[in-house]
């Protein structure tokens, strides 16, 4: 269950990228929703239609509804969190008698607009957000960057950034730029993303200005490059002391 927070920040988007995170980080949870034992799989709905999901008993969904309907009552009772969002994450106990539940208050998300963008917006998660700033204050010299982990929704046309690795030691910073490297980052991304399920994957790279300048000529050739070289839609985010902007790297047509 997800429950939105004030003014929509994080909103349903933020909590279902954090609720990938958040199952991927707890090795019970992982197994069950990412794991070989998991049963995911695509029913057919009509003509044409269909949905991806895992089938389940009526007997272990009533469970599962009730416990919800009795969570949702207490949250219109006793009010909504006034500052987060929150992820609540149900299991059957043991015995499969009753939901054990598992919370997490997630805090707002940086929201980001874009140069040129189409539309796109970027939700950087907090926990991501801070990442970032720490790389940057390690780095205060020089230009730094790293990979953005997430997922992207062309409906609501925006990129949700949830997780970031770091920089392979082989990149280049120097005060007027930075090169990401290439060593072993290619296994590192698969390996982050095939251990979700592929529910959370590479949305772009992140680097950092000295000044409060927006992206620069080098940034826009590399973010045309980028659109070429990828079918699904990419970013590059940038942060310098004004804040993030990003710029969106997408065929067009």
């Amino acid at each position: 269950m997800t429950v939105e927070g004030p003014e929509r920040n994080p909103d349903t988007g933020d909590l279902i990228t954090a609720a990938y995170r958040l199952m991927r980080a707890d090795p019970a949870s992982a197994a069950l929703m990412f794991g070989e034992g998991a049963d995911p799989r695509r029913e057919r709905v009509g003509e044409s239609c269909g949905s991806w999901t895992m089938i389940m008993s009526d007997a272990r969904l009533s469970i599962f509804a009730a416990s919800m309907s009795e969570t949702i009552a207490e949250l219109q009772q006793f009010s909504l969190p006034p500052a987060t969002g929150t992820v609540l994450l149900g299991q059957l106990s043991d015995d499969r008698s009753r939901l054990v539940w598992d919370r997490h208050e997630i805090s707002a998300s940086v929201r980001v607009g874009g140069s040129g963008a189409a539309g796109w917006r970027v939700h950087i998660a907090a926990v991501a957000a801070a990442k970032i700033s720490e790389d940057v204050a390690r780095w205060p010299s020089v230009e730094s960057g790293g990979i953005l982990m997430g997922r992207l929704s062309e409906a609501a046309k925006t990129f949700y950034v949830e997780d970031v690795l770091a920089a392979p030691e082989d990149s280049v910073r120097t005060a007027h730029g930075f090169v990401l490297g290439r060593q072993d980052i290619r296994h590192e991304i698969t390996a982050f993303a095939e251990s979700t399920h592929w529910s959370l994957y590479c949305l772009g790279t992140w680097h950092s200005h000295l000044e409060a300048s927006g992206a620069s000529n080098l940034d826009r050739a590399t973010a045309e490059a980028v659109a070429l070289a990828r079918l699904a839609p990419s970013m590059l985010l940038i942060h310098s002391p004004r804040g993030f902007e990003f710029i969106l790297a997408a065929r067009q047509g």
